[in-house]
């Protein structure tokens, strides 16, 4: 069914999917287990954050993940999924992020931005992103 833009807006059936995968990944996140929260991510993903390369394929992302969270714990983790496209067996999503993160020798601290996330359904019918573009809000000091 198509917006009111005209744009083909996703199934309910997609639009719940996805949203409980990415839900998923952040409670794997809040438990700093990296096999569950790399899960949503396809063999050969893309993830690409602001100041840094391309990080390619879920290996790699969940490398990067099991670093990143030794330095600073992901202690909450919400995402706000905003639109939903469906694009066949393929869907993106668009939508904005706040986590609050503890790094090992300071503080909490807090982070909010915005994400953009193709998705893609694997032979098996799960739904996987296979691009991640992900943009914080804060200024970077």
């Amino acid at each position: 069914m198509p917006s009111k833009s005209g744009r083909p807006m996703a199934s309910e059936e997609v639009r719940v999917e996805v949203t409980r995968v990415l839900d998923e990944h952040g409670r794997a996140a809040e438990r700093l287990d990296v096999p569950a929260a790399a899960e949503m991510f396809a063999e050969d993903a893309r993830m690409m954050l602001p100041g840094m390369a391309t990080i390619e394929g879920r290996e790699r992302i969940a490398e990067l993940m099991a670093e990143a969270w030794q330095a600073v714990k992901p202690v909450r983790i919400q995402f706000s999924t905003e639109e939903v496209y469906g694009l066949g067996e393929m869907a993106v999503t668009v939508g904005s992020y706040h986590f609050v993160l503890h790094p090992a020798d300071a503080e909490p601290t807090e982070d909010k931005g915005r994400f953009m996330l193709l998705w893609a359904q694997d032979e098996g019918g799960a739904w996987r992103v296979v691009r991640d573009v992900t943009n914080s809000s804060i200024p970077s000091s």
